[in-house]
């Protein structure tokens, strides 16, 4: 039986309707999404039951690689994507360096995201 821990996926975006977008989404193809605003939330809400988290780059106060560093630190075998609405370059390639799992451009492709979080959590339990 899988490991209904591994069904677990942080959503980090200040906008609401990316969030809720991301949590239907995710929801609708059986993962649990955990909703952050702002990356003092994300930090706040990463446990260890956490399969990997969705970042968003460009967030008020803590942006993404703070929070990218500040979950390696606390738990560094979790994956961390990194979303942008501004995909440049240099950013994909912080990144990178930086060591998250991946970067997603949106407005994303749903196959691909999902891809990306089925390749980082392992698929959800059937239903």
């Amino acid at each position: 039986m899988a490991d209904p821990a591994r069904r677990r996926v942080l959503v980090a975006d200040d906008e609401p309707a990316v969030r809720r977008l991301l949590q239907h989404i995710l929801e609708a193809r059986g993962f649990e999404a955990v909703l952050a605003a702002t990356g003092h939330e994300a930090i706040d809400r990463a446990d260890r039951d956490l399969a990997c988290a969705l970042v968003d780059l460009r967030m008020p106060e803590l942006d993404g690689f703070a929070v990218l560093t500040q979950l390696q630190r606390r738990q560094p075998q979790l994956p961390v994507v990194i979303m942008s609405a501004v995909a440049e370059p240099p950013d994909v390639a912080e990144a990178r360096a930086k060591g998250a799992a991946e970067f997603l451009a949106k407005p994303f492709d749903v196959e691909r995201l999902m891809a990306v979080v089925t390749a980082l959590a392992g698929p959800p339990p059937p239903r």
